[in-house]
């Protein structure tokens, strides 16, 4: 990547500092090991590094809460991963559905996801943003749906909407970069028969010293589904104090409608740089 002038601006406000060069300590117990936490409405986020593990405790608790480990790539010095599910009940009233990262081996690039739902007042720093809509990337790719083969004998006619945004926060509750996808469609049962709605968003933390710099989105549909996939390129020259810029990538931020009203999401995004092992990544999802 170019290099880029300094930008040397505060990254957090309100916020106790614990040392922040103690995240390169090893050995140490979690809680010596803290590297910085803070309060911006919502409780502290803590993250806490002992060797080449990373470990985020947040003060908020998920319903029919879920665990598992997802396996990522090295990408430069940080690591990609992608974060996936097919959803086929709407999340409770006043909630959405959440993946988060909990915990991160920096050198196996191994992230171990806590996925259930969370009501919306709990999360309100990842919610309030509507974000900056991007701009399509060539024509959008339609099939003609074959009625006559695709269609449900019951003559079953709906429509959905679904939408996925991922991002990462720092431990500070700041949502420094983001993407979001969303999707309306029509179905039948047998097939996909109409699609609209198909839009890209993005987001970042300017006053962080967080800089945009490339997005698109494009989509698709056929009798199979219907989708949005965003992509998102972002950057901080001074979020860290080694002088080493920060870099967040969404590859695909992508959002399926099927031909029973069920939806399915799909996330690649990486982090890598100066300090990115305090970034957590996120994935919030509903209909």
């Amino acid at each position: 990547m170019p290099s880029r002038p300094s930008s040397k601006e505060e990254h957090a406000k309100d916020t106790r500092i614990i040392v922040p060069i103690a995240i390169a300590i090893t050995g140490l117990p979690l809680t010596q090991a803290t590297a910085l936490e803070g309060d911006q409405g919502t409780g502290d986020v803590v993250a806490t590094q002992v060797g080449n593990v990373v470990r985020w405790d947040f003060p908020d608790s998920l319903d029919d809460s879920t665990t598992r480990v997802v396996a990522g790539q090295k990408v430069n010095n940080g690591c990609s991963y992608v974060i996936a599910g097919h959803v086929t009940n709407s999340p409770p009233e006043g909630s959405v559905y959440i993946d988060r990262g909990i915990e991160e081996d920096l050198e196996a690039c191994q992230l171990t996801i806590e996925s259930g739902s969370i009501a919306r007042s709990e999360i309100p720093h990842l919610l309030a943003d509507n974000g900056v809509p991007t701009k399509p990337r060539g024509a959008e790719n339609i099939l003609t749906t074959n009625l006559a083969t695709g269609g449900d004998a019951a003559g079953l006619m709906a429509s959905s909407y679904a939408w996925v945004k991922t991002g990462y926060e720092d431990p500070v509750n700041i949502d420094v970069t983001w993407t979001k996808s969303e999707v309306s469609w029509e179905w039948n049962g047998g097939c996909v028969t109409a699609s609209w709605g198909h839009q890209g968003y993005y987001g970042y933390a300017a006053g962080s010293g967080w800089v945009y710099d490339n997005s698109w989105h494009d989509s698709f549909r056929g009798c199979s589904y219907a989708r949005t996939r965003t992509y998102g390129l972002f950057h901080n020259d001074g979020f860290c104090w080694d002088d080493v810029t920060t870099w967040n990538e969404y590859n695909t931020t992508q959002i399926f409608g099927y031909p029973n009203g069920t939806y399915s999401y799909d996330i690649n995004s990486a982090k890598w740089g100066g300090c990115a092992n305090l970034l957590t990544p996120y994935v919030l999802h509903g209909q």
